[in-house]
């Protein structure tokens, strides 16, 4: 059986990481969309862009280096937003398979916040993370665009 690793991005509104270590995410998009209101401006501004990012991987997956990174896209152009680098030597040993014969996973979860992102309408950002210099895995994606006439 081959194991890969997984993940997850919600996208929100606002993210707060709390002092007791618990993260509060508010308004999480439900469409992985943001919809303009339909005008006349060439560039929108979200006025605060929130990522809460879950990867999970087995113990035994072997790597030096994960990258998680958000890009922003709009049309020929693309943007990297943000970039979380995790080293393999700073994960604590951990056993393959626990008593009961099933795999142990790693669980990574970061939080982050971008305050006015400025962008044009009809574009996306994407979320992925990279294991060394592996295809990039995808991890969310959110569009934004202007409302439609219908």
């Amino acid at each position: 059986m081959k194991v890969t690793p997984s993940g997850m991005a919600i996208f929100c509104d606002d993210i707060r990481q709390e002092a007791g270590g618990a993260i509060t995410i508010v308004g999480a998009n439900p469409r992985d969309e943001v919809i303009f209101p339909k005008g006349d401006a060439k560039k929108c501004m979200i006025p605060i862009l929130g990522f809460y990012i879950r990867v999970a991987f087995p113990t035994k997956y072997k790597f030096e280096k994960l990258v998680i990174y958000a890009q922003q896209e709009e049309g020929d152009n693309e943007k990297k937003l943000f970039e979380i680098q995790y080293v393999a030597q700073t994960l604590p040993d951990a056993p393959e398979y626990d008593e009961k014969g099933n795999l142990v996973y790693f669980k990574l979860t970061c939080a982050h916040r971008i305050p006015g992102l400025e962008c044009i309408p009809n574009g996306r950002i994407r979320v992925r993370m990279v294991f060394d210099k592996q295809e990039p895995i995808g991890l969310g994606v959110l569009e934004y665009k202007y409302e439609s006439n219908e």
